[in-house]
Parts: C-alpha cells; sequence; structure tokens
C-alpha cells in the first residue's frame, strides 16, 4: 500500500503539514518495500468540495466551475 502524508519539509522526520491543498511537500511511502518518495509542491495542489458522482462526473462539474474551491485550513474559502 501506498500512502501520501503532507510534510513541511522533503524528510520522513519533517512535521507534518496540516493544510493538504498548500502542503509544502507530499511524502509517498511504500509501506511493501518501507520507501519514501518526497515531491515538491510547487504546483500548489488545490481542493474542492461539492464533489460527488462518478470521477466523470465530478471532471464535468469542475469543468463548468460548480466546485467549491476551498482555500483556508478550516475548509471555508476565503475571499
Amino acid at each position: 500500500m501506498k500512502l501520501i502524508i503532507t510534510s513541511r519539509g522533503p524528510d520522513p522526520t519533517d512535521i507534518v503539514d496540516p493544510c493538504f491543498g498548500r502542503a509544502q511537500w507530499f511524502i509517498i511511502h511504500d509501506d511493501e518495500n518501507g520507501e519514501f518518495t518526497p515531491l515538491d509542491n510547487a504546483a500548489q495542489v488545490q481542493i474542492y468540495s461539492g464533489i460527488a458522482g462518478t470521477v466523470e462526473e465530478a471532471l464535468q462539474t469542475w469543468r463548468r466551475g460548480d466546485l467549491e474551491l476551498l482555500t483556508g485550513p478550516d475548509g471555508s474559502p476565503q475571499h
């Protein structure tokens, strides 16, 4: 199994970042072989709410602009 954990740095000893979409790093851990792979979050992953249905339906909803972009750590949009 592979797990993705948000982090404030690229090392497994760095602190977990509580903001998924704005995390500085993602650490992928492969539990089968024990390896850690850091990924820099230069793209600043965005998180949306209001997602339902199939993956294809969610994509169509996103393309229409009908999903709410979450920008705060508490899930509330900050305009």
